[in-house]
Order: structure tokens, then sequence, then C-alpha cells
């Protein structure tokens, strides 16, 4: 298997959504950043374009609806922060693939990753996350 290297996460997102993220953040636009304070999360259309900081100790699960019940129809891009000690495992509802090159979980506190809709019902999951090692690996 080959390894995947990400420099610049960025790439994943067109000129406008990053413009648009990034002045959110520099305006301090209070809805760019939300803070999570519990243990699991449905995503919906509502975190789009949004910095969703995560705060608990403990592991915290993020689900991805389908479209129809998020709804997402467009180009949506998430981004989430593992700011407290529990990591970040994002899952997947019925129908909907997450596309990831390694495990789907954060790697440790501050931790970010972003998860973009790719095509109805498929998104990709990148970012600073836990290496996925093959069970057929020699490092298992």
């Amino acid at each position: 298997m080959s390894e995947i290297t990400i420099s610049n996460p960025w790439a994943f997102v067109d000129d406008a959504t990053r413009e648009a993220c990034l002045a959110a953040l520099i305006a301090g636009d209070p809805t760019a950043l939300s803070t999570i304070a519990g243990t699991s999360l449905d995503l919906n259309s509502t975190h789009n374009l949004r910095y969703l900081k995560f705060t608990s100790n403990s592991a915290v699960t993020v689900t991805v609806q389908d479209d129809a019940t998020g709804p997402f129809t467009g180009s949506e891009r998430i981004f989430l922060i593992q700011y407290g000690e529990g990591p970040l495992t994002v899952v997947a509802d019925p129908g909907v693939n997450v596309r990831c090159a390694s495990a789907m979980t954060t790697r440790s506190r501050y931790s970010t990753a972003c998860l973009a809709r790719i095509g109805a019902n498929e998104w990709l999951l990148f970012g600073d996350l836990v290496a996925y090692v093959p069970l057929d690996s020699p490092e298992w």
C-alpha cells in the first residue's frame, strides 16, 4: 500500500470556500466556530463551512448523515477540531461513503480534520488522523 501525504489540505477546497472560511474567522464571526461539549454529533447542513471544536475529554463520535437527512446538496466542507483529550471518530450512516487514506480518528489533542462532500452521499476525510496499518502489515 502506498502512502499519501497531503501537504496542503486547502487543495481540496475551492477558492470561494477557502476565502469564506478565512474571512469569517478573521472577522470574528461567531457562527464560524461552534463549540461542541458532547460525545456525539450528527452532522447536518448547518455545519457547512463551520469549524467544530470538540471539547470532550471522552471519545467523540461524529456521524455523517445521508444526503436526504442532512440535507446535503452541494460541496459542503466541515472542519473538525479535537480540542479536548477525547479522540474524534467519524462514522457514516448506511448508504454514505466516507473515503479516507487513514483511520477515521483524530491522532491527538489539537488535531484537525476536514470532511469534504465530493458527490451524492460521498465524502472525503483528511487531516491529522491516526495512521492506518493494514491487518496483514508486518507492523501489526
